[in-house]
């Protein structure tokens, strides 16, 4: 990357996702870095306000809440099916998995794996 180049996408190159099916309903307060592929996160999950997501790793599946209720900061992590992030509070996930269908409220996690639902072992 030039280091001239704009770490996070414009909010015009974030309409763009928005578009293909992702809710982000203030695309001002939302920073996506540049090494999030667009189609990583897939139509039907909602960015709420003050998300900064970051990550080649990163995956936002259908249906998933990100920063429902304070920040979230999203790197390098897998959000499952209808997981609900943030709804408590702020959340920073690094290097984390949450499964389908898991809500997490608040706090901290790194190399962290947070189980759903329908998830089976």
């Amino acid at each position: 990357m030039n280091e001239n180049e704009p770490k996070y996408y414009s909010p015009e190159e974030i309409r763009k996702i928005q578009e293909r099916g992702v809710q982000i309903p203030d695309l001002r307060s939302v920073l996506i870095a540049r090494e999030v592929k667009p189609e990583h996160i897939l139509p039907g999950c909602i960015i709420h306000p003050f998300s900064r997501i970051s990550g080649a790793k990163t995956q936002i599946h259908s249906a998933a809440q990100i920063g429902v209720d304070g920040p979230a900061t999203i790197e390098n992590s897998w959000i499952g099916e209808n997981a609900i992030v943030g709804n408590l509070g702020p959340v920073t996930l690094k290097d984390t998995v949450v499964g389908p269908q898991t809500i997490l409220g608040s706090g901290v996690a790194e190399n962290a794996v947070f189980l759903g639902k329908e998830t089976m072992i």
